[in-house]
């Protein structure tokens, strides 16, 4: 049985948090360093980890979040993260 390395609760308030200010970014999203800063956590990329992995478990089923690939205008690429509505998947 594979388990998963997070032991949190899927209710802990840094999972709450990241869910916070990622559906207030909307569209325009929010790259790790903003996620950091807004929303008070250590290692974001470990939140949104476990939050996909549990996403269903946790009650969000017309929601997903996307990761984006974005350039600056000096070159510098970083990938931001969107709280986006879920696509239909056709057959």
């Amino acid at each position: 049985m594979m388990m998963s390395k997070h032991r949190s609760s899927l209710t802990s308030e840094r999972l709450l948090r990241v869910l916070r200010v990622l559906r207030a970014a909307g569209s325009r999203g929010l790259s790790i360093i903003d996620m950091m800063m807004q929303a008070s956590v250590s290692d974001p990329k470990d939140c949104i980890y476990e939050i996909r992995w549990n996403w269903e478990r946790i009650g969000y089923v017309d929601e997903e979040i996307v990761s984006e690939w974005h350039e600056s205008v000096n070159g510098v690429r970083d990938v931001r993260y969107v709280l986006a509505a879920r696509v239909a998947e056709v057959a």
